[in-house]
């Protein structure tokens, strides 16, 4: 058998005291001060009838002592008089806590069940010793302000620095420090749960009043937002006055009233409004806000916000009412809260991203349904981005990346497992007018961008597949591309950014290394869209297949970097930028250039075998990279002739000269090597002769470019024994100096003639070969890549 909590009387103690006693000691104390006060002298101030003839120098150091007399009697009335209020005030709260306990007492012994098997009613009881908290720590208080009065009137009596001398007969009821408040402080730090249990009486009483002003306000009375606000100011920040203030107000009653002054003319009160509602919606579903409390009232606080997240997820499915007039939906309700959240600095946090952040895109999805009869008006669409609830999360989001990603990777229920990422990216432009699509867009990579992308995090580089292969997915069979086009335009440069990150998910999807197996189902989205990287304890995106990754490049080669237009509601892209597809291919090269060293470092016998297959696969990538960019060139100008022309311009301008923001602008030959070869094969056989000519002399330039690239790269590898090393060799023949600090010969482009010289003679001495047969060697693999590349897309 379970223990059983014990009876009222046991668990509720009764205050100790006798506050019949205390009144009694009071009007002893009130008859004393009488007593005095009404004695001749105190009640004449000093003056006495039969001394009124008296005259001369003892009449007056008479007269000068019995005032003094007089002045010491009314003052030791006055303070007999205080002190009496004193205790009898105390003796009133001692009795009103008395019968408070003896009350509870019975409410605790009636919650109690009868049978000792039954389960306790713990919310029950919790709510009953709560009430006692409030009563005693009340009491508690009382005491203490009393003792301290009646220390103040013992100074007043006995001064301090005078033993055994009266005290300065100042009158009056002044409270010398510490004050009444200064007491109360001291006593609540002293006792955090008490502190805890007063805080929030306080604060439910404050929220009782700001409710019900917020209720006028929405019934039309919007001069009450000015009390409601002076009331409850920049309390949103308190978690206690939060979740006190969301107890209390419905979200939709707190909609109302926005309008309600946004409808009246009234911006500021409207600003002010918006964030304090929207910093109280924060605080209170942050639990990280609650860090600095009590235990026990964090405790309240957890126990509280998960079914009030839970109901707040319900009412964001209400429906916008303005088809009958007025009014905003629940997510928009929302919306306008994230907002005035995010002015004032503040997440709503991770469990709020997971719970009504989701809801909000499930029940978003439901209204933009195809199945579902719906009016425009009632699109968010409709009424431009800055009414966008879901652009609202994500900017409130912004720099919360863990909540960013638990509301971006969340599950949409009913919707086959669909992230909310993918539904953001590939879902809602089509039901939403243009600009305001192209805003949602943009703000959803960039929030990709700024919270994803970290190897050692499984879940960073998950939301990063998931983008890509979203925006790949829905660029193939949208039935709308040129809409998708026009919404992604602004957010491609975020795309570009993310494809930057996961180079390898391009080469692999290129050769199925990263496919899926016999088990191939609908399994989680980690395993699916991601993979042991490279290194130990780090993670690589997956691309769904090859014909996705071909769609998504279609669309990253779109971007023109700097250039494009992002719309007001978005931020700028850097001005040095440079287009998605070029920081794709600059990615690329620098990924398998240090390829080519690792196989050069691995076998420094000069095997052709390894080196052949990192240079074939370059050449396939970048094939495979521009032929894509091609085809969604072509799709978008839908004229093969222009296609080509654009991709010849593009293999000389992004392919061979990589913008990179703070260094200017880095060539990449071997990229340009296999760009230009592509370029080559592909031009139209009626093209003009001059531009056969200029494409063939480009291809040529880029052939001797890309020797000089390779035998550098040998020489980061350093293919030689200590006794081969540039250093000793120059020793012996007092040479030019032709390699660096690290003993890494420098690259033939920036060296002198004299420098070229002793490099060359150096190699030939040494007989390094694998400067010679490295060229040739990676030269054919690139051709053989670009050949693969252009079977695989013909």
């Amino acid at each position: 058998m379970r223990p059983t909590p014990g009876g009222g009387l046991e668990a509720l103690p009764m205050p100790p005291g006798e506050p019949g006693g205390i009144w009694s000691a009071a009007a002893l104390l009130r008859a004393a001060a009488a007593a005095i006060g009404s004695a001749p002298l105190a009640a004449d101030g000093g003056p006495l009838p039969v001394l009124a003839g008296w005259s001369g120098a003892a009449a007056t150091a008479a007269t000068t002592e019995l005032a003094l007399v007089a002045g010491l009697e009314a003052a030791m009335s006055d303070r007999l008089t205080r002190a009496a209020a004193v205790l009898s005030g105390y003796a009133d709260e001692l009795d009103a806590a008395q019968r408070s306990a003896a009350t509870l007492q019975t409410a605790w012994d009636a919650a109690l069940p009868a049978d000792p098997l039954a389960a306790l009613p713990e919310m029950a009881l919790a709510a009953v010793a709560g009430t006692y908290g409030v009563v005693s720590a009340d009491l508690q208080l009382a005491a203490d302000v009393a003792a301290h009065r009646l220390r103040a009137l013992t100074r007043e009596v006995v001064a301090v620095d005078r033993p055994g001398r009266p005290g300065a007969s100042t009158l009056g009821w002044a409270d010398p420090p510490p004050s009444e408040a200064a007491v109360r402080g001291a006593v609540l730090a002293g006792l955090p749960v008490v502190s805890g249990v007063v805080a929030h009486r306080e604060a439910v009483a404050l929220a009782d009043l700001t409710a019900r002003d917020l209720a006028a306000v929405a019934d039309g009375d919007v001069g009450a937002a000015g009390p409601a606000l002076a009331r409850f100011g920049a309390r949103g920040w308190d978690p206690v006055a939060a979740q006190a203030l969301w107890q209390w107000l419905d979200p939709l009653t707190a909609g109302r009233a926005l309008d309600a002054l946004a409808r009246a003319g009234d911006g500021d009160a409207y600003a002010g409004l918006r964030v304090a509602l929207g910093s109280a919606l924060a605080t209170a579903a942050d639990p990280r806000c609650a860090d600095g409390l009590d235990a026990a009232t964090r405790s309240r606080l957890d126990a509280w916000r998960e079914p009030w997240l839970v109901a707040l997820a319900a009412s964001v499915a209400v429906p916008p009412p303005r088809v009958g007039g007025g009014g905003a939906s629940g997510a928009e309700v929302q919306g306008v809260l994230l907002t005035g959240a995010r002015l004032a600095g503040l997440s709503p946090g991770t469990r709020y991203a997971s719970t009504v952040a989701v809801a909000m895109v499930t029940a978003d999805r439901a209204l933009r349904s195809p199945a579902r009869v719906r009016p425009a008006a009632a699109l968010t669409g409709a009424r431009g981005s800055t009414d966008d609830p879901l652009l609202a999360v994500a900017r409130a989001l912004d720099h919360d990346a863990e909540a960013a990603r638990a509301w971006l990777l969340a599950p949409l229920p009913g919707a086959d497992g669909r992230l909310v990422v993918e539904q953001l990216v590939a879902g809602r432009y089509r039901s939403m007018d243009a600009g305001a699509a192209a805003t949602s867009l943009a703000a959803t990579a960039q929030l990709v961008t700024a919270t994803g992308g970290d190897p050692a995090l499984r879940d960073t580089v998950l939301l990063d597949a998931a983008l890509l292969g979203a925006v790949g997915a829905e660029a193939r069979s949208t039935p709308e591309p040129e809409a998708y086009r026009a919404a992604l335009a602004p957010a491609l440069g975020d795309v570009g950014t993310v494809l930057v990150r996961h180079p390898d998910a391009l080469t692999a999807v290129l050769d199925d290394s990263a496919g899926a197996g016999v088990d191939a189902g609908p399994g989680p989205d980690a395993d699916r869209l991601t993979r042991p990287g490279r290194s130990r304890g780090t993670w690589e995106a997956v691309l769904p297949d090859r014909s996705t990754a071909a769609a998504l490049v279609g669309v990253v080669a779109l971007d023109t970097g700097a250039l494009t237009e992002r719309g007001s509601d978005t931020a700028p892209r850097d001005p040095a930028a440079a287009p998605a597809l070029s920081q794709v291919l600059g990615a690329l090269d620098t990924r398998l250039a240090a390829d080519l060293v690792d196989a050069v470092r691995a076998d420094r016998s000069g095997d052709p075998h390894a080196l052949d297959a990192v240079a074939r696969r370059l050449g396939e990538t970048v094939g495979f990279t521009l032929t894509s960019a091609g085809e969604g060139l072509a799709r978008r100008d839908a004229d093969v002739d222009d296609r080509n022309r654009v991709l010849a311009g593009l293999a000389e301008a992004a392919a061979g000269k990589v913008v990179l923001p703070g260094a200017g602008r880095l060539a990449t030959p071997l990229v340009r090597l296999a760009a230009d070869r592509l370029v080559d094969a592909t031009l139209p056989t009626d093209s003009a002769a001059a531009q056969r000519r200029a494409t063939t002399q480009a291809t040529e330039g880029a052939a001797d470019a890309a020797n000089l690239e390779v035998r550098w790269l040998v020489s980061r590898a350093h293919p030689w024994t200590d006794e081969q090393s540039p250093q000793r060799w120059a020793a012996d023949r007092d040479g030019v100096r032709f390699w660096d600090d690290a003993g890494t010969p420098l690259s033939e482009s920036t060296m002198t003639t004299a420098q070229r010289r002793a490099f060359t003679a150096w190699r030939q001495e040494m007989g390094l070969s694998l400067y010679d047969t490295a060229p040739t060697v990676v030269r054919d693999g690139v051709e053989s890549g670009v050949r693969a590349a252009m079977r695989s897309t013909s």
